[in-house]
């Protein structure tokens, strides 16, 4: 499904001709539907919660959309259990151009309405919501930094300007489910919807295994090819669903006699690479790149995790088959990962960021393996994995494809 760059494919709700505003202090304007108050902020497990305020643009240090460029990086979780959006809306960004159709107006404006188009998932068709510029905040060391979602730059340098977008974008979804709280538990595909309008995505689900199984059969595969994987599709129309990140549109897939289809970690891995021929119904889409976002159910201490949280949505920055690597235990193919907390909790097992073995070695091969990636071992919450513990450490992965066109 390809994205429409014309703004006649989007109902605008709370249109200029009847969306409520008022005029505040003869400069401001505050949405009546969506205020800046405790309704809005919904129910947080957040202390102090009295002590939020609502902050404008101006007064955060920053009035730009974007300020020098759209990326993965310019977004962390807050304080707000919404990994499942926040990883959603870093793999989206890696493709400036479709957060840009996300913002119409393109402009920030306390004066005005900021509009944000996101795709309906109850009528099934583009919408714009308007909101207004106040984000809420809270005092820290004499500052107001944002609650939620914020943008890393703004915490390492105060003098710096930043991008709005990643915060803004964050409130239209509270809207649009009906409060912040509300983001609070959902899956990553609801979220790749409103973004892209894409309804035709899939999960793979990883076959409950215990550790000690799992150890057993590294040992004796040490590719992984047995067909662990079950595929889960969506089945029913959008409009069956209510408006909730928590209503999983996807359904086990079973083949004409009832059993569970099944797949192993190397149809996965042809997938995410972007190779033809794994779906029958993508094999005409010719141009067109995975994205995704992944999780695991693992128990917690589980060995295959090393360092990564459980039930935490983490976003999947690239595929990659390093053709310089190669060794029996471990796979050509790397996965780059993003962490939506930005700096915390990355991946501690082989190929992460202080892994012992990058010393030991050959420089050409490491070299080759990091440039290939377009990865720096830096503690900005982005890592490697080879593809062997990519698909030990996570259960679910949450993909799609999107059309080139849709992008450029």
């Amino acid at each position: 499904m390809s994205l429409s760059k014309k703004k006649s494919d989007a109902e605008v709700i709370n249109s200029t001709k009847d969306f409520k505003t008022k005029e505040i202090n003869n400069t401001y304007f505050k949405d009546v539907d969506f205020p800046p108050n405790k309704k809005s902020l919904g129910y947080l497990p957040i202390k102090q919660i009295d002590t939020i305020r609502w902050k404008r643009p101006h007064e955060l240090g920053s009035t730009n959309l974007v300020h020098d460029g759209i990326s993965a990086t310019d977004v962390c979780q807050g304080h707000l259990g919404n990994c499942w959006l926040i990883s959603a809306i870093v793999c989206i960004a890696q493709y400036p151009s479709l957060i840009k159709r996300l913002f119409p107006g393109n402009v920030v404006n306390s004066s005005s309405a900021v509009q944000v188009r996101l795709f309906n998932t109850r009528l099934n068709k583009w919408t714009i919501l308007n909101i207004d510029s106040s984000i809420p905040c809270k005092n820290t060391n004499g500052r107001f930094i944002p609650v939620f979602s914020r943008n890393p730059k703004s915490l390492v340098d105060r003098t710096r300007s930043f991008e709005l977008w990643p915060l803004l974008l964050e409130k239209a979804f509270a809207k649009y489910v009906g409060n912040y709280g509300m983001l609070k538990g959902g899956y990553s595909s609801f979220a790749f919807t409103c973004m892209t309008g894409i309804t035709d995505q899939r999960c793979f689900v990883l076959q409950t295994v215990s550790p000690e199984i799992w150890k057993r059969d590294r040992e004796s595969d040490p590719r992984c090819s047995r067909p662990l994987w079950v595929i889960k599709k969506q089945q029913k129309p959008l409009s069956d669903f209510s408006v909730s990140p928590k209503s999983s549109l996807m359904f086990l897939q079973r083949d004409e006699r009832g059993l569970l289809k099944k797949c192993t970690s190397r149809d996965v891995c042809s997938y995410m690479l972007g190779k033809r021929g794994f779906h029958e119904d993508l094999r005409n889409q010719s141009h067109s790149v995975p994205i995704s976002s992944v999780s695991s159910n693992h128990v917690k201490g589980d060995p295959r995790l090393h360092g990564l949280s459980r039930r935490h949505a983490y976003s999947v920055l690239g595929t990659f088959r390093v053709h310089a690597y190669a060794s029996r235990l471990c796979s050509s193919v790397f996965v780059r990962l993003r962490n939506p907390w930005g700096s915390k909790r990355e991946w501690k097992g082989m190929f992460s960021d202080n892994w012992y073995g990058w010393d030991e070695m050959d420089p050409d091969i490491s070299l080759s393996i990091l440039e290939s990636c377009g990865h720096i071992r830096e503690p900005d919450g982005t890592f490697l994995m080879n593809w062997v513990d990519f698909v030990a450490a996570f259960t679910h992965i949450h993909t799609f494809e999107i059309g080139m066109d849709s992008i450029y």
